[in-house]
């Protein structure tokens, strides 16, 4: 991860599994943010019988998915992340926040070329009823109610006989 590639599946693989078989998952449901971005991924969830009821691709450009990554500080008191343009921190918390060492552009760069290459194809992963792309370059609240929408209708679209 420290060279800005991505956790190898054979970690990452038994990690969601793991996490995935706890009660409350089983009851509640999950949210995987950022599983499956590979078909080997999806290979796997699919062995393990998991299906998503709904898998949404948020778009943003390359540029803005850059500036996004290399903005992030953290506090490390509170382990929240904030942006230095997007949301930056109140005064007392700014005074302590830390970038994480692989938050660079060099870094950036190599994350959204991996990414790219391994979603070249995962509009293909998943039926038409259940995949959904939704603008990322809106702001924060437009992009969660309209992800809410999405995961709100579709939970009920699989509970109608």
């Amino acid at each position: 991860m420290n060279s800005g590639a991505l956790l190898p599946d054979s970690m990452a693989n038994p990690l969601i599994l793991q996490r995935l078989q706890m009660e409350d998952c089983k009851t509640k449901g999950f949210i995987l943010d950022g599983f499956p971005r590979s078909a080997s991924h999806l290979e796997f969830l699919k062995l393990h019988q998991i299906e998503p009821t709904v898998a949404i691709k948020i778009n943003v450009s390359d540029e803005l998915a850059i500036e996004r990554q290399v903005g992030r500080v953290l506090d490390p008191i509170s382990g929240k992340t904030y942006h230095v343009k997007f949301a930056p921190p109140q005064n007392e918390v700014a005074e302590r926040v830390v970038k994480r060492a692989t938050d660079n552009e060099e870094k950036a760069q190599i994350r959204l070329q991996v990414y790219n290459k391994e979603m070249s194809q995962a509009s293909e992963w998943f039926a038409k009823e259940k995949s959904f792309e939704v603008d990322g370059s809106a702001t924060e609240e437009q992009v969660f109610e309209t992800i809410k929408k999405i995961v709100d209708q579709s939970i009920a679209s699989t509970k109608q006989p």
